[in-house]
């Protein structure tokens, strides 16, 4: 987010330098998210954002061609594996405004949506060109998984897996940290950066100033450099404050004339005056100095990696239990247990805002995923409930489920590796990517068979037809993504349980779990609109339906007329689930919450 104007009126104090010869820090998230603009620039035929959206197979393409720019200068790339709690209140606004883009980008395109595929094809062009994304291409948010697939790209990479890290707090701190430690300069999108102590050696430059000179030194990567020693000088700033009593200055009163916020700022009007304040909105910005490396940590130096490679939302799960915490080397008053609960922030699916969330018929999965993590906490750490935050309007407490008791896991695990064994039996002929989208195929059919039996024979929606795209295949694909990200929870957390305990003294059906679900394919294999027209016709062409029918005990179906609405919207529950607490949401057998 970063201090609004606060790179507006320090501008004037950066210089444009060449970036060769400089070790460089990359702020993870900021990269992720500035490739994917990068994606969306490339097309200049789509129409709206449906459109426009780049694969994750893209995504990850195109971060590992803008890392090889700046060659052999990239030292890390750091990920956010924690963010704290103070965050919430902002992170509950920016799902609320997810929430709101995503009504009204159905408010526009309420019953179809225009859709051509030629349009989806990005065009050619040089990484570091400037270019205009048009408001109607990012009405929707990023896509879901965007930070996790980068990761994963970048994981697979021989030439960059050793630079990528998600740690156990804000990438923003550990950068930070960094440079004042070693000199270097950070690349990020975010103007906080600046307001950190980065010591005589550190720098800044933001992903939008880079660019490649042409001329007589055509081919030199240049960016606009900052560097908060020098301003700090420069500005006649306490040296004890830096840019931080500017910066606080311009937070309290962010239109206020540049002059006075830089003579008050030197007086340390705002830091005297509202002292307490000061203090709570520094500790955002101090320094990891005092901080541990994960990698420090004797004697669990598997986990510790296990840690460095997780997803961030699987991180920030795992890492609210304090054992955990400290393992990670997050720093101690940070790794204290909370009092209110555990809260999982679910990635953002885009999914039919008039339907269940795309979320609910998958839950049962995540209510065993957060389930495992009691076989290896202390009593004290310990919790019967999950909180989880996804689509939602206004500050919501989150959804609670309630998570199987340790007794009940190891029959859950059993049941599971049961049923992905007869599954894998029944489509041993399919690819693997395609089985597990069957695989949330036959959950669809078995929440819709609960939910309302008046549905069942509408397993899959029509397909993509003509020239566009309907909500109810938005809506299927959303699924299919929700349910391959909890098996995904499943998998890291199972990874987690094995590196912790060595594999010693687990459950026989835990560990069996764990190898089954190795074979869940990585996020570029997760299907998204593009692929929708040939996904639906792939699972009617192997009559997975049929099958799924047999095995869950229902008629088969015997019609595909689009399915009649209700008038009455279904609303999502804002605080505790309806359903009985002591089950899932759907009726997947495999796991039976007593």
């Amino acid at each position: 987010m970063g201090i609004p104007h606060l790179i507006t009126h320090l501008q004037p104090y950066a210089s444009s330098e060449p970036l060769q010869g400089r070790d460089m820090v990359i702020d993870g998230p900021g990269l992720a998210h500035h490739v994917y603009y990068i994606c969306l620039g490339r097309r200049s035929s789509a129409r709206h954002c449906l459109e426009a959206a780049p694969s994750y197979k893209e995504l990850g393409e195109v971060t590992i061609e803008w890392l090889q720019v700046l060659r052999e200068h990239g030292k890390k790339i750091y990920f956010d594996g924690y963010l704290p709690r103070a965050k919430y209140g902002v992170r509950i606004g920016r799902l609320a405004n997810s929430t709101k883009r995503v009504e009204n980008y159905w408010a526009t395109y309420s019953h179809t949506i225009p859709y051509r595929m030629q349009s989806t094809v990005p065009e050619a062009g040089p990484l570091l060109t400037s270019r205009t994304v048009r408001s109607k291409l990012s009405q929707i948010p990023p896509a879901p998984f965007l930070v996790p697939a980068i990761i994963e790209e970048l994981g697979k990479s021989e030439q960059y897996k050793h630079l990528a890290e998600v740690v156990p707090g804000e990438a923003d701190g550990y950068c930070a940290r960094y440079v004042s430690r070693y000199g270097g300069t950070i690349l990020t999108s975010d103007s906080d950066l600046l307001v950190y102590d980065l010591g005589q050696d550190g720098f800044v430059s933001l992903f939008k100033d880079m660019n490649i000179s042409v001329g007589q030194n055509s081919g030199i990567l240049y960016s606009n450099i900052y560097h908060p020693s020098s301003i700090v000088g420069r500005l006649a700033l306490p040296e004890s404050h830096g840019l931080r009593t500017l910066a606080f200055e311009i937070f309290l009163d962010p239109h206020a004339d540049f002059r006075r916020l830089l003579l008050q700022a030197t007086n340390l009007k705002a830091v005297k005056a509202h002292s307490e304040q000061y203090t709570s909105w520094e500790k955002e910005y101090v320094d990891l100095s005092d901080g541990k490396d994960s990698d420090s940590t004797g004697g669990f130096l598997e986990l510790t990696a296990v840690f460095r490679n997780l997803d961030p939302r699987i991180s920030e799960y795992v890492l609210q239990f304090p054992c955990l915490a400290r393992i990670a080397g997050q720093e101690e008053d940070a790794a204290k247990k909370e009092t209110d609960g555990v809260h999982v922030f679910l990635p953002f699916l885009f999914d039919y805002p008039r339907q269940t969330s795309a979320w609910e018929i998958s839950t049962s999965m995540r209510q065993l995923a957060y389930g495992l993590m009691n076989i290896i906490v202390p009593e004290d750490e310990k919790y019967s409930s999950v909180f989880e935050h996804r689509r939602q309007q206004g500050n919501s407490s989150g959804r609670e489920w309630q998570i199987p008791q340790l007794a009940e896991i190891p029959e859950a695990c059993t049941a599971l590796v049961s049923f992905l064994d007869e599954f894998c039996s029944k489509f041993a002929k399919l690819p693997n990517n395609v089985f597990w989208t069957v695989v949330a195929v036959y959950q669809r059919v078995d929440w819709m068979n609960l939910k309302d039996k008046s549905i069942v024979g509408h397993d899959l929606p029509e397909n993509v037809a003509g020239n566009a795209c309907t909500w109810d295949v938005i809506h299927f694909l959303a699924q299919i993504q929700g349910s391959y990200y909890s098996f995904r929870m499943l998998k890291q957390i199972l990874h987690v349980l094995v590196a912790y305990t060595k594999g010693e003294n687990l459950p026989e059906s835990v560990i069996q779990l764990f190898m089954r679900l190795k074979s869940l394919p990585s996020l570029h294999d997760v299907p998204d609109i593009h692929q929708a027209s040939l996904i639906i016709h792939t699972i009617q062409s192997c009559e997975a339906l049929g099958v799924i029918h047999k095995m869950l005990g229902i008629p088969e179906p015997t019609t595909l007329e689009p399915l009649k609405r209700k008038k009455k919207k279904n609303k999502e529950p804002k605080t505790k689930s309806s359903i009985p607490q002591n089950r899932s949401a759907n009726r997947f057998e495999v796991l039976k919450i007593k």
